[in-house]
């Protein structure tokens, strides 16, 4: 567990330092200054909208002109590239998705990471299904464009049912009854 979290920070933080580099080449070429972080907070966001939009239509097209050609998506069967998500997303559609607790962060000049929880409900192949998802996407402008390169989604566990309360009971050996300890 640890070793995948140290992967990924690292992964995330080679990303944004190797950004950075194309961001200051962008504005030593004399481009408009940079986006506000609200303003760039906008785009990512919309441009993660647009996507779960498009897999609500069924819009695969759409779907795949959102990320870059060598966009890196992760999730519980672990990485893949564009073209195998593409081809995965033909028997998936959203139903209904809802985005939360939705956080930014500045890469560089060109490019946003958004962090947010996604709760979604749709078919995969012919199956319903509902789930809430942990999702991280970084997004970067590219040739005048916002693509994503690089999304996580990690699925939230699910919390056990609760167990029943337990009544005080007498200890049989001494007769005497004993609370259960409280829960955590």
């Amino acid at each position: 567990m640890k070793y995948t979290a140290r992967f990924i920070l690292t992964a995330v933080l080679g990303l944004g330092l190797a950004l950075t580099g194309s961001g200051q080449a962008t504005a030593k070429k004399g481009r408009s200054a940079p986006e506000s972080d609200d303003e760039m907070r906008q785009r990512v966001v919309a441009n993660e909208r647009a996507g779960l939009d498009a897999l609500k239509d069924g819009n695969v097209g759409l779907f795949a002109s959102l990320l870059a050609e060598d966009a890196v998506l992760v999730d519980d069967h672990g990485a893949a590239t564009k073209a195998q998500v593409v081809k995965n997303v033909a028997n998936f559609r959203l139903l209904d998705y809802a985005m939360g607790d939705v956080k930014f962060v500045r890469l560089a000049d060109t490019a946003g990471m958004i962090i947010y929880t996604l709760k979604e409900r749709g078919t995969s192949h012919g199956h319903e299904f509902t789930a809430t998802a942990y999702v991280s996407t970084v997004c970067a402008l590219r040739s005048g464009k916002w693509q994503s390169v690089y999304s996580q989604e990690t699925l939230a566990r699910v919390a056990p049912p609760s167990a029943p309360a337990l009544a005080p009971a007498p200890n049989p050996a001494t007769g005497l009854t004993i609370s259960p300890p409280a829960p955590d």
